[in-house]
């Protein structure tokens, strides 16, 4: 009895360690992209960006959350009390809760031109990548019931922008994904980043612009950003949160465009694998398998975050009516282009097999 006791005790304390190391990587990724945003647009507009707090300013991001950590809980006179405390939760927790399903550390040996799949830092679950999909959508359910809780017209209209552009645009991003199941023959995200022979960027570039536009705006990024359009209403949504509730919305914004990044990167960058053009370096990054593949991981991610905040921060906003064009009369039917060209390579096998990994043991 004692044993058995103190056996769940070791496991709920190994849970919560693995919680809160989750919750501090989080914290720490959307810091360090507000920094790197506000660098990079700087130096794109030819200035310096933030210089003041700590060595080039590398301490902003801290000030800033201290800043506004230290700000008093005020409450619209208008608002629901109960949906306008929690809303911004429901919007943080699904962000929060993605990072358990990304495969950040598993690996995969090729033995005699088969693909064997090793999950170590990852949930291993089946339909990781559905999964991902429903609970990222959640997140839209905290920004609508927020922007009607706060009493004020403008966070409602901002919040009702945001429902629509999500729905809009989740389809042709679902259609995207759904190509590369096909491709891998899994909607294991391990097994999706371990079975690619040829990174799939290149047999599903189109599925890729697509999943990107698609991501842009389901993060609300500029060019879609017009459920926080500053210039028309005012900061949208979030307009009358602050302090820690404004913290949330914040994070989850910058938490979701790490999550991207590491989408794109287990999707059609081959997740944690090296890429084989530097193989020349003979570059190497010592240790296990997990070591290794955590470092790669997280530098694609990274890399492909930087390069859409770089896209992002280039752009002109659309108006409302394009935004929706463009999903429905755009991007919807080029999705259905892809699927009827993803469904050519994977009927011809020897073309199939000239991008794909065979499993083991399937």
């Amino acid at each position: 009895m004692i044993g058995y006791i103190l056996e769940n005790y070791i496991y709920f304390l190994v849970v919560t360690g693995v919680a809160i190391g989750m919750f501090l990587f989080v914290t720490v990724v959307a810091l360090m992209f507000t920094l790197v945003e506000r660098k990079l647009l700087g130096w794109m507009q030819q200035r310096l960006g933030p210089m003041e707090v700590g060595p080039w300013g590398l301490l902003q991001p801290i000030a800033d959350a201290i800043k506004l950590l230290g700000k008093g809980d005020v409450m619209p006179k208008l608002a629901d009390k109960f949906f306008y405390t929690y809303s911004p939760i429901i919007s943080f927790a699904p962000a929060f809760i993605v990072f358990s399903l990304i495969p950040i550390a598993s690996y995969t040996r090729v033995i005699d031109g088969q693909a064997v799949v090793s999950q170590v830092v990852s949930s291993g679950s089946s339909i990781g990548i559905l999964l991902i999909t429903a609970i990222m959508s959640v997140s839209v359910v905290g920004i609508l019931i927020g922007g009607w809780s706060s009493g004020n017209k403008f966070s409602l209209l901002g919040a009702v922008r945001s429902a629509a552009q999500e729905i809009s645009y989740e389809v042709p991003k679902t259609i995207a994904i759904l190509c590369i199941v096909m491709m891998a023959g899994s909607m294991n995200l391990s097994i999706i980043g371990g079975v690619q022979r040829v990174w799939f960027i290149i047999p599903q570039f189109l599925g890729f612009i697509i999943f990107v536009i698609a991501s842009l705006a389901e993060v609300f990024r500029i060019p879609f950003d017009l459920a926080e359009g500053e210039s028309e209403l005012v900061a949208g949504y979030n307009v009358e949160f602050a302090g820690i509730r404004f913290v949330f919305f914040f994070f989850a914004e910058y938490t979701y465009l790490f999550v991207t990044g590491a989408l794109v990167t287990v999707l059609f960058l081959s997740g944690g694998h090296m890429p084989e053009f530097l193989g020349f370096l003979n570059f190497k990054i010592y240790g296990t398998y997990a070591v290794s593949s955590a470092f790669w991981f997280i530098a694609k991610s990274m890399l492909v975050a930087v390069g859409i905040i770089w896209f992002s921060r280039s752009m002109p906003r659309v108006r409302a009516d394009q935004l929706m064009n463009g999903a429905w009369k755009v991007l919807l039917p080029l999705s259905l282009v892809n699927v009827i060209y993803t469904a050519v390579i994977v009927l011809n096998k020897p073309l199939h097999q000239l991008f794909v990994y065979t499993l083991a043991g399937k």
